[in-house]
């Protein structure tokens, strides 16, 4: 059963713009065929085709990897369907899309799998035709190739209405590719299988510094470093093998002398019965691009040596909390390596709990990303560290952004304030207690009474005060000496405290 697809809705106009093309049953022409083979080679499948879509047939203009076809009707095409779009359309098996099932490319040899198509626009919206591609199994095409499945049918939409303007001035091959090739911004370049140059673009021009005139005869080894004709030799050879080669890095030579750094797409150009001849160079010049990875490189160390370096514990995440980094310092705190910590989360690396009430705290990390707002603890924390041990810690966490102001995650910056917390309790202990009865003093008696009878005036809650004096004191310190009547005193202070309840307060206000 044949399936009827759906046509474009300005059908009518781009029926009338194709016939104006004066393209359709005409002969092949080595432009044409030119680009399906480039796109065939960039994107490493087997078949592809510049079609046509007529009113009732797909036409096709060429067709490189397999028999050469002239037709077919355009409810059986896969092509109709890609000019219903705007970008790439494909089908990684067309075994499972029953549209296309009675298609004689898909039942019949050479039994067709994969299918990509980019339509051929012409002022924006009229799509023609499409240039396709076809592969005799499952495939996906990558964005870049997609990307560059694209250009190429813009540049087959080009090539359509440069023949229409002036079919007469197109004689051979190299005229038809010279708008691909002169307009490029990239260095595009053939070579025979002697390198030596056979074509030379003007951007090859302004990346190497050497004219057309200049280069066009001479050997291609002008741009070679010394260093690198080997590498040159392997890849020649990978060519004439028929595997192509996509954005390979390395280095080429400008005029002066200057080392330029480059990325190679490189495929054979075959002659009729499908022998390489010639050898096809797009050269991107990427020096910029590697210049920015060094700098990225330099700043990625510099920033590894400071982590390094700094007092400070520090401990980075991912946006879904999960650790990336952890400096020495946090190291030692935690007990955990930056290697094993790598990818857990850091609720299980960084573990803290209440000084006083021993209760754990919610994972500070969750919390900065659920608010996306710094978080910060300055007491009473405690760092459970993986080999038992305790330190008391201050912490804060904040976002990790980046230059668009997105949370690509969160740095933890906390230290350890263990010893700085011990002295601020003794200080604070001293100045709140009598240091030979270890009772409050006088300064912590009056500030808990003031705070006693408050409390009573607000609740009505009695409270009851007890003065206490030692008679006879003076004539112990006399009789027995200083030692013992402190000893007295502590002793006193002993029984005292175990005659109260632990919310009762014992103080010591004067000498006796």
């Amino acid at each position: 059963m044949i399936h009827s697809l759906d046509k474009p809705n300005n059908e009518t106009s781009r029926l009338k713009r194709l016939q104006q093309l004066n393209v359709l049953d005409s002969a092949p022409e080595a432009m044409f065929n030119a680009i399906a083979k480039l796109a065939s080679d960039i994107c490493g499948v087997d078949i592809a085709a510049i079609s046509l879509i007529d009113h009732e047939r797909q036409w096709f203009k060429s067709v490189v990897g397999m028999d050469v076809i002239e037709e077919m009707d355009r409810d059986l095409s896969l092509c109709s369907q890609t000019i219903l779009n705007d970008t790439v359309w494909e089908i990684e098996d067309i075994q499972n899309d029953t549209r296309f099932a009675h298609n004689p490319l898909v039942n019949q040899p050479p039994n067709i799998r994969f299918y990509a198509g980019a339509p051929l626009a012409l002022y924006g919206d009229l799509n023609v035709g499409t240039l396709c591609l076809m592969g005799l199994k499952p495939h996906q095409l990558s964005d870049l190739h997609k990307k560059m499945l694209k250009g190429l049918a813009e540049i087959a939409a080009q090539a359509l209405l440069v023949r229409e303007a002036a079919l007469n001035e197109l004689d051979n091959e190299s005229s038809k590719l010279a708008v691909i090739v002169q307009t490029s911004e990239d260095a595009i370049l053939s070579k025979s299988l002697d390198d030596v140059v056979t074509t030379w673009n003007p951007a090859a021009t302004k990346l190497f510094g050497y004219t057309e005139a200049e280069m066009v005869g001479e050997s291609i080894l002008l741009l070679i470093p010394k260093e690198n004709l080997e590498e040159e030799r392997f890849l020649l050879e990978q060519l004439k093998y028929n595997l192509n080669i996509q954005h390979y890095e390395t280095q080429y030579m400008h005029k002066n002398g200057r080392l330029i750094d480059v990325a190679l797409s490189l495929s054979g150009i075959k002659n009729a019965q499908g022998v390489v001849v010639e050898i096809s160079e797009i050269i991107r010049d990427i020096t910029l691009q590697k210049q920015m990875q060094k700098t990225l490189q330099l700043e990625h160390e510099l920033l590894q040596v400071t982590m390094d370096s700094i007092g400070d514990a520090v401990l980075t995440t991912d946006q879904q909390g999960n650790v990336q980094y952890l400096n020495p310092v946090a190291e030692q705190l935690t007990g955990w390596t930056s290697k094993k910590a790598a990818g857990k989360p850091a609720a299980r690396i960084f573990k803290i709990i209440n000084e006083k009430t021993r209760k754990p705290y919610l994972d500070p990390v969750q919390m900065c990303l659920d608010k996306n707002s710094m978080i910060s603890y300055v007491d009473e924390i405690i760092l459970m560290s993986i080999d038992g041990n305790e330190y008391g810690i201050d912490a804060s966490t904040s976002p990790i952004r980046d230059g668009d102001g997105n949370t690509i995650g969160v740095v933890m910056v906390f230290h350890d304030v263990s010893e700085p917390r011990k002295v601020s309790r003794e200080i604070a202990y001293r100045a709140s207690h009598d240091m030979l009865t270890g009772l409050a003093n006088r300064s912590e008696f009056e500030t808990a009474l003031k705070r006693f009878v408050n409390n009573s005036r607000e609740v009505d809650k009695m409270n009851s005060l007890m003065f206490i004096d030692l008679d006879r004191f003076k004539a112990v310190n006399d009789a027995c000496g200083h030692s013992a009547g402190d000893l007295l005193l502590k002793e006193v202070a002993e029984i005292m405290q175990n005659c109260v309840r632990s919310s009762d307060l014992v103080a010591r206000i004067g000498g006796d």
